[in-house]
């Protein structure tokens, strides 16, 4: 079956696991906010967990071929395809299908609630008994949400299309995430980490939140700032911003110290997407007041974080005014960190999801989609910016020293015995270098190092061979460069 999959057995098996579990689940969750799901979850959890481990933990070649990688998506899709029909967990789907339908009559979706009479003559059985907070909530999703609504509805107003377009920015998102992984140097196959994850899967291709729209285009902006786009970054993290409002603080892993070109590209597309709906002034902003005021996050009921906190010791009502200080002050601590470190990448994902987290952590909702967009930031956790000398130390340690002519080969060179230094020379081989660490191959390492421009001698050349079997000998050093005291450090 490998050479057919790419992936060896334990990988297929579970696999098979997760696709019996999407198909136990699919059949066994059958209405809103049914409670089977999560249990499902927690048994895809298991195999996600193990899968997960032998990716990241487990032996280099487990999973490196273009076939190992089309498997690995193959199985995400297909997961995806027995969940797209069902019923949704979550009722939101119907209002995106109801807004689309508004705006398709001409009318302003901020300005009425679903039930007011003007709307009468859109409502229908199929859609509008389901739509939540019909009798007295305007909409709450921001311009994006509202064009995407727009356009899947001139297609289908069937449930099943809303979130057949979902899965669409899923298939967006992902092939953000690989063109990320790959200027990263990381392996292809961490996309499994996305792909089998069972949160996705159950809140975007079984109940279609919208939320996958706003991960898509951060994604995008991401992907434009590593590519040195600070424009094209712009507009994607402005479009993203205004699908749903939480990816705005990763701001300051986007944003480079004096390049205004990004935030000016930010608040020009902000403005440019609320044009067709500001004509009714504040109305604008829809729900959003009243949704924070119901869901409790004015005074701690619906986060979280000060649900647990309560649960553990009696908190007085007046202490959450302090919480909110502090949580604001931590957030604004983290990102002036983030914004204020010096990095060469022109993307600082590790800086990305610690702000992410503790957002998460600190402020949102108990809903669980609003945990999904921590999922992709998991493919880059493993060597993350503030872990950087921990990084370079373990790099030096590896088996490459007094091999590799200059420390950027080094670093590329993973820890776990897969070199990465280029497609060329071998990136994404399975490495079994043999020598020891020794203070002499510290010594040499790092004038090789230190830009002192001497020539490779032949020792060098021939200690930089990697101890193959038989049928290859494959190198570490890039082809003559030589890192010079002003050169940056890889991004990480």
């Amino acid at each position: 079956m490998r050479r057919i999959t790419g992936l060896d057995w334990p990988l297929l098996t579970l696999a098979t696991c997760l696709l019996a579990l999407s198909a136990a689940g699919a059949l066994a969750v059958n209405g809103f906010d049914d409670p089977k799901v999560g249990v499902v979850m927690l048994f895809q959890c298991i195999p996600y967990a193990i899968a997960t481990w032998l990716i990241v933990r487990g032996r280099a070649e487990r999973a490196v071929s273009g076939r190992a990688l089309a498997s690995i998506l193959l199985v995400g899709v297909a997961m995806r395809c027995l969940l797209l029909p069902g019923t949704p967990v979550s009722n939101d789907l119907f209002r995106y299908i109801w807004d689309g339908r508004v705006q398709a009559a001409g009318i302003n979706p901020y300005l009425y609630v679903p039930s007011d009479a003007t709307l009468s003559a859109l409502r229908d059985a199929a859609i509008y008994p389901f739509i939540n907070r019909a009798d007295y909530a305007p909409t709450i999703y921001p311009p994006t949400s509202q064009i995407v609504f727009y356009l899947v509805t001139r297609i289908s107003e069937a449930p099943i299309a809303m979130k057949a377009a979902m899965v669409a920015f899923e298939g967006l998102a992902v092939w953000a995430m690989l063109q990320l992984l790959a200027l990263r140097g990381l392996p292809r196959s961490r996309i499994l980490l996305y792909a089998w994850h069972p949160l996705p899967l159950w809140e975007f291709a079984r109940s279609g939140h919208v939320d996958i729209v706003a991960i898509a285009f951060l994604l995008l902006a991401f992907l434009a700032s590593e590519r040195g786009s600070a424009l094209l970054a712009g507009v994607a993290f402005g479009a993203g911003v205004v699908a749903k409002f939480f990816p705005v603080v990763t701001g300051p892993a986007l944003y480079k110290r004096w390049d205004w070109r990004l935030p000016i590209a930010f608040a020009v597309t902000i403005v440019a997407l609320y044009l067709p709906y500001i004509a009714i002034g504040p109305k604008v902003l829809g729900f959003l007041g009243g949704y924070i005021s119901e869901e409790g996050l004015d005074r701690g009921s619906g986060i979280f974080l000060w649900q647990l906190l309560g649960a553990i010791m009696p908190l007085p009502q007046q202490a959450f005014a302090f919480y909110v200080v502090m949580a604001a002050a931590v957030l604004a601590v983290l990102a002036l960190f983030v914004l204020m470190r010096s990095r060469s990448a022109h993307a600082d994902l590790a800086g990305a999801m610690l702000l992410a987290v503790a957002f998460t952590l600190l402020l949102p909702p108990h809903y669980t989609w609003y945990f999904a967009w921590l999922v992709p930031f998991r493919h880059w956790g493993d060597l993350p910016h503030l872990r950087l000398r921990v990084a370079l130390f373990r790099a030096l340690a590896s088996d490459a020293v007094g091999r590799c002519p200059d420390l950027s080969a080094l670093y590329s060179h993973s820890h776990r015995g897969v070199c990465a230094a280029s497609p060329a020379q071998g990136g994404g081989v399975p490495c079994r270098c043999r020598r020891r660490l020794t203070p002499r191959s510290i010594r040499g390492a790092i004038s090789r190092a230190s830009g002192s421009g001497a020539a490779i001698t032949r020792h060098d050349r021939r200690s930089a061979s990697i101890s193959r079997p038989p049928t290859a000998a494959i190198s570490c050093a890039p082809p003559a460069r030589v890192l010079t005291p002003s050169s940056s450090l890889p991004p990480t």
